[in-house]
């Protein structure tokens, strides 16, 4: 063997040797750069998470903000109403009245309830903020105690039409009035148990005249 042979030799196996370096490296780069590419996926999901974390507490956030405004603006004042039996000025009957007051304008619908029928109660459909008198049943001569189980008021925030101060809650309930038949954006029950209280010398005067039998 001439040494050119040998040189050819040492030739061939250097670039063979050249060339399992070069694979070695290419393997450990690519294995390198996938765990780079799990490493970036795993951080973005992470990213991701977090962002929609923080997400879902700002928008729970939001949402106990707006319940607490919607609470704010329920007419709790309406449940302290009161009842009493007078007589009505434009027809001369004797009635069972409620009474209530608000504190802001309102749309509002009231509803007397009696075992299973229910009745509109006639009522000003934009309710002024202050004192509001609403005629629940007719009270003839002789009733001591009220037929009307309970009362429901539904209110609604004013309609751009209305003529008073806007104002809206921002809850994401429904805030239209529409006819009034639907549930009310805040709903007040007023259970109604109203006993006539009838003096002794009245009371006596009826039981003597009460037929028998």
């Amino acid at each position: 063997m001439d040494t050119s042979d040998v040189i050819a030799i040492w030739a061939a196996s250097g670039a063979a040797a050249i060339s399992i370096a070069g694979v070695v490296v290419g393997a450990i780069t690519i294995a390198s750069a996938r765990k780079s590419a799990r490493e970036a996926l795993q951080s973005a999901r992470v990213s991701a998470d977090e962002a929609k974390r923080s997400a879902d507490q700002a928008e729970e956030a939001k949402r106990i903000m707006l319940d607490q405004r919607h609470d704010e603006l329920r007419p709790k004042e309406a449940m302290d109403m009161t009842f009493s039996v007078r007589g009505n000025p434009r027809d001369g009957t004797t009635n069972l009245w409620g009474q209530f007051t608000t504190t802001r304008d309102y749309r509002v619908r009231a509803e007397a309830h009696t075992g299973n029928s229910r009745s509109q109660l006639s009522v000003d459909l934009l309710l002024r903020a202050g004192a509001c008198d609403v005629m629940i049943e007719m009270w003839p001569e002789g009733r001591e105690r009220s037929n009307t189980k309970f009362v429901v008021l539904k209110f609604w925030p004013p309609e751009d039409v209305d003529e008073t101060e806007h104002w809206n809650c921002r809850c994401g309930r429904g805030v239209h009035y529409g006819d009034g038949t639907g549930p009310g954006h805040w709903e007040v029950r007023v259970p109604v148990d109203y006993q006539e209280l009838i003096d002794g010398p009245e009371l006596i005067r009826q039981i003597r005249n009460r037929p028998r039998r």
